[in-house]
Parts: structure tokens; C-alpha cells; sequence
């Protein structure tokens, strides 16, 4: 009798500890689950006020409407960046391409065809202002019951080294940059090019304007038939950075990078 009593206290024992050793896994879990988490919290947190801390406001002024390019024709943009803010800053300035080429009658099979003309809306309406409207199969309204049917719609981010531009239909859009080269200068108020991006490389006070980065936009004269009332935009994106040295580690920089030595350089 004494050894069932003996018996049944050990396993009320065994289970009192397994049950305690589950609530100490179970608070122990919680314990690292809501540290974790508000670590994470605390580093995403910082990481937004590093971003904000570091922003200065940037406004893109020139001409940023959507072209129709023909060949030999220029259109003046004067793409430039102003600092709207109440610092100085740096800033840099990506571009992205979009294309939209209308069908093309080629019934007297000479290559000579004007753009194929519709009597009635095919599809959604294409605008000239509105990229998101560029689709191919969709339809531009040129005047009343003559309407032209989008063929390719491309669209790219501009590379300023890239030969394969050469090879696609972007090379018959010719983009002025009077300003910008793709290694350090000795002067000042230039655009330099790097991977995809174009640093300025003065800092811009408050109301400051940047030299003139995209001069005008011109079709080339070997432009094919094709790019009869083709359309051309180009979005011009800025972003605007503190006087730091933390600025250049969120643009992604490293010491290494021609970006990196020419604006630290008007740090020190």
C-alpha cells in the first residue's frame, strides 16, 4: 500500500514539474518572440528615421511632357532638379524610357505605309500624358472616326552606358545630355553617371538649381517607317540627401565608387 502511495506522489511529482517546465517554454518562447520582434521594430524604425532624417525635398523642373517623334525633329526639355528645401543637399536623378509604336498599313508592300487607321475605338483609350495607358492593342483617338491601334509598347530604365540601347528601338530617340560625364572632372556643376544613376556633383543650397541634365529630345534621321507618330516619355525621378556621410550609405555607396569619392569630397 505504502509503495502505490510512494507510486502515485513521484508521478504527481513528474507532472507537476513537466507542467512547469512547459509554462517556463511557453514564457521563454514569448520572451524571445516579442524581443525579436520589437528588435526588428526598433532597427525598421531607425532605418525610416535614418531615410527621413536624411531627406531633403527635390522638384524636377523643364519640360517633362510626352513626345511624338519624327525624324530629324528636336524637342526642347531643359530637364533640370531644383532643392525646395530649407537645406542643402545632394542629389542624383534616375531616368526611365517608355516607347509606344502604332500599326502600320503596309498594303502596297513599297515600306512607305502610313499609320493603319481605325473608323472606331478598338479598346481602351491611349493619352498621350498617361504611360499607363500606353498598351498595345489599345487605341488613340486622332481625330473624330480616325483612331490609330497601339503595335509595341516598351518601356526601360535608361542606362547611359549601355550599347544594347543601340540594338533596340530606343536608339532612334536621341537624348541631349550637355553636362554629364562618366568619370571625376576638375571643374564643378556637372552630372557624373553611374550605375543607372546621375549624381550632381556640387551640393544644392535652398532654391538652387542644377545645370541643365537633359538638354532636348530629337528622332533620328535614319528613323524607320515604323516610328511614324510613335510616342516617347521619359520619367525623371529625384531623390534629394542631407550634407552626410550616412547619405552615401543609403544611396548605396561605397568607397570605391566615383559617386562616393566626388561627394565626400565636398563634405571634408
Amino acid at each position: 500500500m505504502a509503495k502505490k502511495k510512494r507510486s502515485r506522489s513521484k508521478s504527481k511529482q513528474k507532472r507537476t514539474l513537466k507542467k512547469g517546465f512547459m509554462i517556463f517554454s511557453i514564457i521563454y518562447s514569448l520572451v524571445i518572440v516579442i524581443g525579436s520582434t520589437y528588435a526588428w521594430v526598433t532597427m525598421a524604425d531607425e532605418r525610416i528615421n535614418r531615410v527621413e532624417t536624411n531627406h531633403v525635398a527635390i522638384k524636377v523642373e523643364g519640360d517633362q511632357s510626352n513626345t511624338v517623334i519624327s525624324p530629324g525633329t528636336v524637342a526642347e526639355k531643359d530637364i533640370t532638379v531644383r532643392n525646395i528645401s530649407s537645406s542643402a543637399g545632394f542629389v542624383r536623378v534616375s531616368l526611365e524610357e517608355a516607347l509606344l509604336t502604332f500599326e502600320i498599313d503596309v498594303t502596297d508592300q513599297m515600306g512607305n505605309g502610313n499609320v493603319k487607321v481605325y473608323p472606331t475605338v478598338a479598346a481602351s483609350e491611349i493619352k498621350l500624358k498617361d504611360l499607363s495607358t500606353w498598351v498595345s492593342g489599345n487605341t488613340y483617338k486622332k481625330a473624330n472616326n480616325q483612331f490609330f491601334k497601339a503595335d509595341l509598347s516598351l518601356q526601360q530604365a535608361y542606362d547611359h552606358e549601355d550599347p544594347a540601347r543601340n540594338t533596340t528601338l530606343f536608339q532612334y530617340v536621341e537624348l541631349a545630355f550637355p553636362e554629364v560625364f562618366t568619370s571625376i572632372q576638375g571643374g564643378t556643376d556637372y552630372w557624373l553617371y553611374e550605375d543607372g544613376y546621375f549624381y550632381y556633383s556640387e551640393f544644392l543650397k535652398p532654391n538652387q538649381q542644377a545645370e541643365i541634365l537633359v538638354k532636348s529630345i530629337k528622332g533620328s534621321q535614319a528613323t524607320p517607317n515604323i516610328f511614324k507618330q510613335t510616342f516617347y516619355g521619359l520619367e525623371v525621378q529625384a531623390e534629394g540627401y542631407s550634407l552626410t556621410e550616412t547619405s552615401l550609405e543609403l544611396m548605396g555607396l561605397t568607397s570605391s565608387d566615383l559617386a562616393y569619392q566626388m561627394l565626400m569630397s565636398r563634405l571634408t
